[in-house]
């Protein structure tokens, strides 16, 4: 990805470089970046616009023993990665050092060296040990790429719609970020602005909507119907990635919104979430590496 599709990108452009699961290899590519580039205001729209707002939607999430602050509607997500991890660490212990102590979760604040707000202020990246961690800036001007990180924790959390900062010529290699759309199957092709796969172009779900439908941009981060479609959960299922405005899970499905139907019956409307409680107006996030 060129600068101005990570400081400015469009829809389009958070696919221009390819997610690519599978085996880890050394990036070459100075534009192999996907899922650098963020469009603000889909995260804004799903998440949360405020630091007080995200806070009051947080979830603590145990993983491998240690804690960590994410968005609600990701734990459900992250909580599967930490299922996943410990039946894997029951034949291999030795990734349980990975996780002795996490770098960090939720964290208001922006990128390392950028007017940017990083995903951990939507409460959608976590920091693994920064023991094992390699990060380019740590490198200078001329960064090689170099990972610590075994493929058996990169699957355990791609298979559950994250990525993994690992994947990046500008490398970051504890960061793992919740982004589904990008391992959708329909978005590894090259150039998505001129190429489908499979008779469908790449696009987040419903975020390039034809005028015929309603569904709003958001829908594209948070629908169980997406993720389980994706095949990030062995089960089928993705209920606890999204919340009602308790905070409590919903059956997979709820929050699903359905475009206006052949006889233009508009869609539902989205869920409203509930305003900030009191006790967290004088929240301060916990202290937090700030890279990615």
């Amino acid at each position: 990805m060129g600068s101005a599709q990570i400081d400015a990108p469009d829809v389009l452009d958070l696919f221009a470089s390819p997610y690519r699961p599978g085996a880890i290899a050394p990036v070459k590519d100075p534009n192999e970046d996907p899922g650098r580039g963020r469009l603000s205001t889909l995260l804004a729209s799903t998440y949360g616009t405020t630091e007080r707002e995200v806070a009051g939607r947080l979830r603590h999430v145990t993983l491998m023993g240690s804690g960590v602050s994410v968005h609600r509607k990701i734990a459900g997500a992250l909580g599967r990665v930490a299922t996943t991890l410990e039946r894997l660490s029951l034949r291999e212990p030795e990734l349980t050092q990975y996780f002795k102590k996490l770098g960090g979760g939720f964290a208001w604040r922006k990128i390392a060296g950028t007017g940017r707000l990083s995903a951990h202020s939507y409460g959608i990246a976590i920091y693994i040990d920064t023991s094992y961690s390699d990060y380019w800036r740590w490198q200078g001007d001329s960064p090689v790429w170099r990972n610590r990180v075994p493929r058996a924790i990169v699957n355990a959390f791609e298979q559950h719609g994250f990525i993994w900062g690992g994947r990046w010529y500008h490398f970051d290699t504890m960061h793992f970020e919740y982004r589904p759309e990008l391992l959708d199957e329909h978005c590894q092709s090259r150039n998505p602005r001129v190429r489908k796969t499979s008779g469908r172009q790449c696009q987040p779900e419903s975020a390039l909507a034809s005028p015929a439908s309603s569904t709003p941009a958001s829908a594209s981060l948070e629908s169980p119907r997406s993720v389980a479609a994706s095949g990030f959960d062995a089960s089928g299922t993705a209920a606890s990635d999204a919340s009602d405005a308790s905070g409590s899970d919903v059956p997979s499905g709820e929050l699903s919104i359905a475009p206006a139907s052949a006889h233009g019956t508009p869609p539902p409307e989205p869920p409203v979430l509930e305003l900030v409680p009191p006790a967290l107006l004088s929240w301060a996030p916990p202290a937090a590496v700030g890279f990615s």
